[in-house]
């Protein structure tokens, strides 16, 4: 729930003061810590999302690979970001 507010927000930050290709001023910066967090706190709801469905009879090797191939991408979408944040 905390990972869409902040997607939200990433969003009309983005619309208030649109990103440059060079991290210059406060808003820009902003943008990125929030796209950051909002992209580990999606991780951390699919990792509890997975924890808690592998204890249901129902919840097979397909739904556990869904879970590893969501986790992995958001994970490279993470690394990605906070990449060009930091060059």
């Amino acid at each position: 729930m905390v990972a869409a507010v902040m997607f939200g927000l990433s969003g009309i930050l983005s619309l208030i003061a649109p990103p440059q290709r060079t991290l210059s001023s406060l808003s820009d910066y902003l943008i990125e810590v929030v796209i950051v967090v909002a992209f580990a706190l999606a991780m951390v709801a699919i990792a509890g999302l997975h924890a808690l469905q592998t204890q249901s009879r129902r919840y097979g090797w397909l739904g556990a690979a869904g879970a590893l191939l969501a986790f992995v991408g958001y994970a490279i979408v993470l690394v990605s970001v906070h990449i060009t944040t930091l060059a």
